[in-house]
């Protein structure tokens, strides 16, 4: 099985004799950990599970166990990693994610890749004080008043976009009717990357037509290909396995720095030039975005050049990217279901009035919220989230474990080291809570409280879903990404058409979740949709 993933070579079989051996010594003499969890056989003594999981959907075979064992069981990594405990129990993830949050530090291979990509920014940074830090230095450019102040840019920036395509559905087929293939992720990246630039960073990024542009979408096309391929998953495994390989210059590694680099030697040292006007320490008056507060900071010493650097990458590449994934599966579940989208562009062209408000998309907006909320639970831009106990802990259960003798567990002791992942995109989609039909896409779930779950079965984060994680580290930016992708879907329904084209998607991990065409794994992530002008 090996062999078919790895190319052959003398020194890779020497490698890979060694790592066999490393893996036998860690079998023989693995401590005993997670008594009285459940854990499915394992298909691999090579692989544990982890090729299974890699081998389907995202998210599918996590499903699957919980269906099967609860939301509470563990698994074997690759090359004889020490268990991995997998948890929807509630109690559990409120515990890691809420009130224990920085007891729970970003495991051994998520860190560095954060690192690589985005730098030593808030993504990265451990520890209650530093966190916060850094957490309130960018919180007051993300609130709803200053998304509300920027929302004219923003519809600015998905009608650009909007007629861009439209242009180019009507230069392609001539009349607009007959309808062009697009690869809607090159539409949606362009979108969410000209409202990151010109909302939070005061840049045009010419609809993302310009040069910095198309380097930075391009840096994270090719990342994303190196990922989901079976080589990327190759590495992922050794990298989790043996952590010192994220200081190698492998090719994985050097994929997810150049996306950073690529925009700390681009568009972040234009902005970085700005703060030229801030010699004298005072703020620049009369805006309160994103850049001008890190701007700001910087001049008056609070914020160390790297750090301002490595700000402007995350909040570049991360501000855009999950929005754009998530807003393209949700163009493509929509060309599946042509009555659902019929539906939603009726309810945004009925809309009169000026354009809605962040509260206004609640209230005006129904289905639309609906859309947007089924679509987050279904494809949510983070599908996987892996932690690392940095201390002996005792995690409490809300679902107990039964042990042998027919007794029950109420809590779990568990030791520094341990691996937690928390399967979002599985846990949205577990049928114990969201009934028969959790695995479809199903927006009319949302629009009334009779056909949802209980709440208290569910997390406590934005729409009782994980899409934007919980407690002190969920996502800062989250209203601004939730507006601007309603902004966006809303623009792009009321002119256009989205029609299935009948090619079999996969979705994979590359850091966020990437749709690709099932028969082209390996390749670039892809999304073919028919484009249509409305009638």
């Amino acid at each position: 099985m090996l062999l078919d993933l790895v190319k052959s070579s003398s020194s890779a079989q020497i490698y890979l004799a060694g790592v066999a051996v490393v893996c036998t010594l860690a079998y023989l003499f693995r401590p005993p950990r997670l008594r009285y969890v459940p854990r499915p056989p394992v298909p691999s003594w090579l692989w544990g599970h982890d090729l299974a999981i890699y081998s389907v959907d995202a998210g599918v075979k996590y499903r699957e166990w919980f269906d099967t064992y609860g939301p509470l069981f563990k698994i074997r990594g690759a090359f004889c990693h020490p268990e991995i405990l997998v948890a929807a129990d509630l109690g559990v993830t409120n515990h890691i994610l809420q009130t224990n949050i920085y007891d729970y530090h970003h495991s051994k291979i998520v860190r560095p890749r954060i690192e690589r990509l985005l730098g030593r920014s808030l993504g990265w940074v451990e520890g209650a004080e530093e966190h916060r830090r850094m957490r309130k230095l960018v919180s007051a450019g993300l609130t709803v008043n200053m998304v509300n102040a920027l929302s004219p840019i923003i519809y600015d920036s998905a009608n650009r976009i909007t007629g861009n395509l439209i242009d180019a559905v009507v230069n392609t087929s001539k009349t607009g009717t007959k309808g062009t293939v697009v690869n809607i992720l090159d539409w949606t990246g362009k979108a969410t990357l000209e409202i990151t630039g010109r909302a939070s960073f005061d840049h045009d990024f010419d609809g993302g037509e310009a040069q910095d542009a198309q380097a930075i979408l391009g840096a994270w096309r090719r990342m994303a290909t190196v990922g989901i391929s079976r080589m990327g998953f190759v590495a992922l495994m050794l990298l989790r396995r043996f952590p010192f390989l994220n200081h190698i210059p492998i090719k994985a590694n050097r994929a997810h720095s150049v996306v950073k680099m690529t925009i700390q030697d681009g568009v972040a040292k234009e902005m970085l030039a700005r703060s030229a006007k801030h010699e004298d320490g005072k703020p620049e008056k009369g805006r309160n975005d994103l850049l001008t507060l890190l701007l700001n900071a910087h001049a008056q010493g609070e914020l160390p050049t790297q750090e301002l650097m490595d700000h402007l990458s995350m909040f570049i590449m991360a501000g855009h990217e999950t929005t754009s994934q998530t807003l393209a599966f949700t163009i493509w579940e929509l060309a599946q279901h042509p009555d659902k989208q019929t539906r939603l562009r009726e309810e945004v062209m009925a809309h009169n009035g000026p354009d809605p408000t962040f509260a206004d998309f609640m209230g005006k907006l129904p289905y639309l919220d609906a859309v947007v909320r089924e679509s987050l639970r279904m494809h949510p831009a983070l599908p996987y989230m892996e932690r690392v106990a940095t201390k002996d802990d005792i995690l409490p259960l809300a679902t107990p474990l039964t042990k042998p003798d027919g007794t029950q567990l109420t809590q779990l002791p568990i030791k520094a080291g341990q691996i937690i992942v928390t399967p979002i995109i599985s846990i949205h989609q577990q049928a114990a809570v969201w009934g028969p039909d959790a695995a479809e896409w199903k927006p009319e779930r949302w629009l009334s409280p009779s056909t949802l779950p209980d709440p208290k079965t569910l997390p406590s984060g934005w729409g009782n879903l994980l899409a934007f994680s919980d407690g002190p580290r969920n996502c800062v930016g989250w209203r601004l990404g939730l507006f601007q992708y309603k902004v966006i879907l809303m623009a792009l329904v009321r002119d256009l058409v989205f029609v299935d084209t009948g090619v079999d998607i996969a979705s994979k991990i590359a850091s966020s979740l990437q749709p690709c065409v099932r028969d082209e794994i390996g390749g670039a992530p892809k999304l073919p949709i028919e484009v249509k002008l409305v009638d």
